[in-house]
């Protein structure tokens, strides 16, 4: 799986998926519109698929994880964006917590998500722990967000501002 799945370019399933998700929301008006209009339906889907690819390849390192597990992880929860942009959704509903800020570090997540799991698989299999137990993939996307969400307010925030300066000086 290290070979197939490291490098870059066989990582392009989570941008493809998003990259489809927001083509539909930005030039296909009238189709986005009628999706959207099943925000719980896709909502649901969404979920199932994400279980379903989740139990169904339970073993993570294995070939058919990295070749169809990850791609329909990636797709899954495509669905359930889609569904969290729809009115009619549940999760346009209700102020989940943490959901605004999740998005707002989810680049600096991407960015540092590979280096900061290689780190802490290192450091837990060093002192004796399971990297595929529940517990320690939990902990380990615990660190990632927290590292995204530092690498967001320290660096991405700033170039922000001095982009919307520069854009506001230009016109």
């Amino acid at each position: 799986t290290t070979i197939i799945y490291y490098p870059t370019y066989c990582r392009l399933d989570g941008f493809i998926s998003g990259i489809f998700v927001a083509l539909i929301q930005n030039h296909y008006y009238k189709f986005w519109h009628r999706i959207i209009s099943y925000g719980n339906t896709l909502l649901a889907i969404g979920i199932v698929f994400l279980t379903c690819f989740i139990i169904i390849v339970a073993n993570r390192g294995s070939f058919l994880f990295a070749t169809i597990g990850f791609p329909g992880v990636s797709i899954s929860f495509a669905i359930i964006i889609i569904a969290a942009l729809s009115n009619n959704s549940l999760l346009s509903r209700y102020n989940i917590p943490f959901c605004n800020g999740l998005a707002l570090w989810s680049y600096a997540i991407y960015l540092l998500q590979k280096p900061v799991s290689v780190l802490c698989a290192g450091y837990f299999s060093s002192i004796g722990l399971n990297n595929n137990a529940y517990s320690i993939i939990f902990i380990n996307f615990l660190i990632q967000v927290l590292a995204g969400y530092i690498m967001f307010y320290l660096l991405e925030s700033k170039f922000m501002l001095i982009r919307n300066k520069v854009l506001n000086y230009l016109t």
